[in-house]
């Protein structure tokens, strides 16, 4: 009779062997990551086990988005492996944020968890104008993303929130190279700010990509251009009946612009950062400009009694009106704020008043080929002014420190000398000059939606005076020639 003691023993060595056996024996289960979007689950069981029953795939919620942590999403069995052990599990759904992902079977369980967080942010094109439609993009990362939405916001000059949208438009039209296209309801108008969002299926949005500023067609950045061309009628003209060709390139410079500007003037916006003022009424800009001009200028002239060698200068003058050239520059430095300002068609419009001071030459022909002279009776070509006052003006505010505004109308008054009004007192004595200080005065208006302005120039003080109407057109250069390019 075998010993019985010894019996057991031998079985519980064979046990422990087997279980020994089993333990080493376990499958080692490897899952590939996860992203939010994924609906497909892969990875590799090893060693290949001889079969798939009792393997499957669950996914868990988490507590993210409002989710329960823990709560059952769903669950697919693993119905085959191939000759290296992979397989590939479609669930029913995408995946979401901080959800977890548990593979198990043969005793052994692996879990891996989707991303915190939505990476990718699309980047819009870097240069969008007014009037457009179509929004280019980019999505660097596009793994998961589903759809890009297209938001455009109002100028930063009018809200610090961006959650006042104009307009809302998707696409789920991503490519290969994560390029995308988005055409808007409505036309872009300058000053609007763009900003892109990238969203799963499950609709788990991405943060917001930097705003661009959508600026004028062909912007010079800080400055512009413009052309302006008509007729100018004067009363030295026959009254107002005859009129003269004028034509006029200016260019203004933006040199400082105050970003610290907003559109409402709430106490908050006066004491926001630090008390820094965004909602006092204040100088906001420093611009210069350059003005030339091809147009009939006054000129003081005198009457001569006689006639030949016996011609001698008379007490009478009178202006006349003769063509030449004028060339300007000027500085001006606009004070506004939120008091002033106004929306009008998408864009930030504001009223300005600005200290301003200018200086330049004008070109006077001789008359029937006789040489010009001056007051003093010397020889003169060029007569020079200058003057300092106050600019009045309406502008439309660009949105952005990177483009300076553009002017709608203005009002230069300013008092100083020019030289073409200098006049004696003896006619027969140069050396009576006299030199008047004069009020020169000078008003544009655009008319809106337009290109047509109408303007006049007065040149005011003792002596005689000089008025005159101009009546023609005025256009941005850049912003003509960019919505020419539009076209091709």
């Amino acid at each position: 009779m075998p010993d019985v003691r010894k019996v057991v023993w031998w079985c519980t060595c064979a046990l422990l062997a087997a279980e020994v056996a089993w333990g080493q024996g376990a499958p080692t289960i490897g899952v590939r990551p996860v992203h939010i979007g994924d609906q497909a689950v892969t990875g590799v069981v090893t060693p290949v086990p001889p079969s798939a029953d009792g393997y499957f795939v669950r996914v868990m919620g988490s507590t993210a988005a409002g989710g329960a942590g823990g709560q059952f999403i769903d669950q697919k069995p693993i119905t085959s492996f191939d000759n290296f052990g992979a397989f590939s599990v479609t669930l029913t759904g995408p995946l979401g944020v901080g959800q977890t992902v548990m593979v198990a079977g043969g005793g052994a369980t692996q879990t891996v968890t989707t991303e915190a967080g939505f990476q990718p942010v699309p980047q819009l094109r870097a240069a969008l104008h007014d009037g457009m439609r179509v929004v280019p993009g980019h999505v660097g990362n596009r793994i998961g993303v589903a759809s890009v939405r297209v938001v455009v916001s109002r100028s930063e000059l009018e809200s610090t929130a961006y959650t006042d949208y104009l307009q809302i438009k998707s696409t789920g039209d991503v490519d290969s190279d994560g390029n995308f296209s988005v055409t808007l309801p409505d036309p872009l108008v300058a000053g609007q700010v763009v900003r892109a969002q990238a969203f799963t299926a499950t609709q788990v949005g991405s943060t917001l990509s930097d705003g661009i500023t959508v600026t004028d067609a062909g912007s010079w950045g800080r400055a512009r251009a413009y052309f302006a061309g008509g007729v100018v009628f004067s009363k030295e003209r026959e009254d107002f009946s005859k009129q003269d060709l004028t034509l006029t390139f200016a260019l203004d410079k933006s040199w400082l612009q105050d970003p610290d500007f907003r559109l409402e003037a709430d106490a908050s916006a006066r004491t926001a950062g630090a008390g820094k003022s965004e909602g006092a009424w204040k100088m906001r800009q420093l611009n210069s400009f350059f003005d030339t001009r091809v147009t009939a200028l006054p000129v003081v002239q005198e009457t001569a009694e006689g006639s030949g060698q016996n011609a001698q200068p008379s007490v009478e003058q009178f202006v006349a009106s003769r063509k030449g050239a004028v060339m300007q520059i000027g500085v001006y430095a606009p004070i506004y704020g939120p008091q002033t300002s106004w929306v009008y068609a998408g864009a930030v419009n504001t009223f300005f008043i600005a200290p301003l001071v200018r200086l330049g030459i004008q070109t006077i022909p001789s008359a029937s080929g006789t040489a010009s002279v001056n007051a003093s009776n010397q020889p003169d070509d060029i007569f020079n002014f200058w003057s300092g006052g106050v600019a009045i003006g309406h502008q439309k505010l660009s949105g952005t420190t990177n483009q300076t505004p553009e002017i709608i109308s203005y009002l230069h008054i300013t008092w100083g000398y020019a030289e073409a009004f200098e006049y004696r007192t003896d006619p027969a004595d140069p050396r009576t000059t006299v030199k008047p200080l004069r009020m020169l005065v000078e008003g544009r208006l655009k008319i809106p939606d337009t290109a047509l302005q109408i303007g006049f120039d007065g040149n005011l003080g003792r002596g005689h005076d000089d008025l005159r109407f101009i009546f023609g057109t005025r256009f941005d250069i850049g912003e003509l020639f960019g919505k020419l390019r539009s076209f091709q």
